[in-house]
């Protein structure tokens, strides 16, 4: 069978696993991309998009691959990109198409009603699609297959979720070999994962809604062993230039007893520096000793909010002020690069708040920050006590169902887009200023008089430019790569 992934810009683990599934069954598999060139989450220019727009040649190419089986992993902010290219695909051949994905998994009842859609995939999709492409070699489909929801003759089939895949060494290695042969983007980074789930629930998280939903189908935490995650490493370090390496768990490093394993085994074996995502706590000292040692060179913290009362009550992260300045501290101690994170337009948020961040942050010098605006994805519990109190109206939230987010950096909560444009402003010049000079921007409200040539993208441009993170440096000779890569597959129309 031969099965084909229509993707965007972005590389995706998931579908990596589940190509290397099918392939280890004899099945086929081809990675068909959509660059979004001018028309992502950070740059949007509608004229520039217009011109540059790939889905038609996209299509053009599916038909000629002719596969057996159409799958789409689909975020919640790109369901309305999914359900344009799934309608275009439809018109001109039959293939089934399955939509799987975060957004799927939240909401399949509204997914699997698009008139383009044929079947939708629940969660973890290695073996649901895995059976269902082995259903379809045999020449009749198996509608019982779970995970998987159907429809059949007028009818809708909604099939149970099968429990967790819990030994995660049982899978094969992610398929690299399907993005990085598609366009030479994807292959300015490496992507792994050494877990699964996350130990933490913030309410605007989808591990909220994924908590939910696996409720009595298994340890939903769980670990890969750190000789099998060296082993993924060492492959890849002899087949691919593979730096710098990004963990991207959602809480790396949780088992201080399995972090002292890697730290040994990485630098012994791998020695590649690498970047990862932690959440503040205690133990932070002890695992800051085991990742410098492994040559960690890049953390990411979500702070979300400096307001402790805000974090704990509405994002139920339950971690003080205190410890997440000493994390901070010690992480720049140590010579590690730090990336923060802030959520903007969440409700009861106040100009003292994001004021006190960026005194915080004008004091601890992060190498990077990262505020993002607070969005109400489908079915997790910040989007459901909205609903409960009113500051989500009935109306919006079906927005959200459909993916109407507007654009990453546009105005959301309670928030004007002018306010976005003056914070965003100030936690880029609070980072790049010296102190006693961020200081004065922040008494004197320099950034409230933000010049208007100081769009989103601009801002977004200039944060990429005038730091030297891992993830900068990666943003920008990808975006160069893509962008130099599929101009020359469209003015070649190839």
């Amino acid at each position: 069978m031969k099965i084909a992934f229509v993707n965007d810009s972005c590389e995706h683990l998931g579908i990596e696993y589940i190509s290397s599934v099918l392939k280890l069954s004899g099945h086929k598999t081809k990675l068909f991309v959509d660059p979004l060139l001018f028309d992502d989450e950070f740059i949007t220019v509608k004229l520039l998009a217009k011109l540059f727009d790939s889905k038609k040649n996209l299509v053009r190419d599916l038909k000629v691959y002719r596969p057996d089986l159409v799958c789409l992993s689909v975020v919640s902010s790109f369901y309305p990109w999914a359900s344009q290219i799934a309608e275009m695909i439809k018109k001109e051949m039959n293939t089934p198409i399955l939509m799987g994905g975060i957004h799927p998994s939240s909401v399949p009842e509204f997914v699997i009603e698009n008139k383009d859609v044929d079947m939708v995939c629940i969660g973890e999709g290695e073996y649901p699609i895995l059976e269902l492409a082995n259903s379809l070699q045999n020449g009749t489909i198996n509608y019982s297959i779970k995970n998987i929801w159907f429809k059949n003759n007028g009818q809708i089939i909604k099939n149970e979720i099968r429990p967790l895949i819990e030994d995660l060494d049982s899978l094969p290695f992610p398929d690299k070999d399907l993005y990085f042969s598609e366009s030479p983007h994807f292959s300015k980074s490496y992507y792994i994962a050494a877990s699964r789930g996350c130990p933490h629930s913030c309410t605007y998280c989808c591990n909220s809604y994924y908590r939910h939903l696996y409720k009595d189908k298994g340890k939903y935490v769980r670990l890969r062993s750190v000789d099998n995650v060296i082993e993924e490493l060492q492959q890849a370090k002899a087949k691919y230039n593979i730096k710098p390496i990004f963990f991207l768990d959602d809480c790396f490093g949780y088992d201080i007893e399995w972090l002292k394993d890697f730290s040994v085994k990485y630098k012994e074996e791998i020695g590649t520096g690498f970047y990862c995502m932690m959440f503040p706590s205690n133990q932070m000292k002890e695992s800051l000793k085991y990742l410098k040692n492994a040559g960690c060179g890049e953390i990411e913290i979500g702070v979300q909010s400096w307001d402790e009362e805000t974090r704990k009550n509405i994002f139920k992260r339950n971690v003080s002020n205190e410890i997440m300045i000493e994390t901070m501290k010690l992480i720049r101690k140590e010579n590690i690069n730090l990336v923060t994170g802030d959520i903007l337009g969440y409700p009861g948020q106040k100009e003292e708040h994001i004021i006190k961040a960026a005194q915080i942050y004008s004091e601890i010098r992060p190498s990077r920050t990262y505020p993002f605006i607070l969005k109400y994805f489908p079915k997790t519990d910040i989007t459901a006590s909205a609903l409960n109190d009113g500051s989500l109206s009935e109306k919006d939230h079906n927005k959200i169902l459909s993916g109407d987010y507007g654009k990453y950096l546009s105005a959301d909560g309670n928030m004007t887009k002018k306010d976005v444009l003056q914070y965003l402003f100030l936690f880029l010049l609070v980072r790049i200023l010296p102190q006693n000079m961020a200081q004065w921007v922040i008494n004197k409200r320099v950034y409230s008089k933000i010049p208007v040539l100081f769009t989103p993208a601009i801002i977004s441009i200039l944060n990429n430019f005038s730091t030297s993170t891992y993830e900068s440096k990666v943003n920008r000779k990808s975006a160069l790569s893509r962008y130099v890569h599929f101009f020359v597959k469209k003015i070649f129309n190839k």
